[in-house]
């Protein structure tokens, strides 16, 4: 799972300025703006989501297992929590600057601390119980008001 984990986000870390990039050409102004609210939005509602399932299974009394590994959350997730990467390309895009290197450098980053993050949580997991997922929940929530924020 680690290993899916650090390509999923490694991929859309490394994709999404490039396409952001590619749209800084003709609509810089018009992405550059959008950009943040869709993070917000994105981030807010899986986040939320996060949050809410973990304090649902909590309260059922449920035993705390780890949620079966989904293909989809996994995407929906890497490209929720890439979406700022886009308004980098955007601006990268409209300044005309090199965007292979900036796009490597990113990806590999993103997939080796992916990796390395996923690897840790799921040793912890049996110790931290439904912890974790109210943290995580919680840290996608304020990931999307500090991108929505910073306009």
């Amino acid at each position: 799972m680690a290993l899916a984990c650090g390509v999923a986000f490694g991929a859309a870390q490394g994709i999404m300025p490039l396409i952001g990039f590619f749209l800084g050409y003709s609509f810089s102004n018009l992405v550059g703006q959008v950009a943040p609210l869709l993070a917000f939005m994105l981030l807010g509602f899986i986040g939320l989501r996060t949050i809410y399932n973990a304090i649902k299974a909590r309260r059922s009394e449920e035993k705390f297992d780890v949620r079966p590994f989904s293909l989809k959350l996994l995407i929906a997730q890497a490209l929720a929590t890439s979406i700022d990467a886009m308004a980098v390309g955007v601006g990268l895009g409209a300044m005309r600057q090199d965007i292979v290197s900036t796009v490597l450098t990113i990806a590999v980053i993103a997939f080796i601390c992916s990796f390395i993050g996923v690897f840790i949580g799921n040793r912890s997991s049996a110790l931290l119980k439904d912890k974790a997922e109210i943290a995580g929940g919680t840290i996608l929530v304020l990931i999307g008001i500090r991108i929505f924020l910073r306009v």
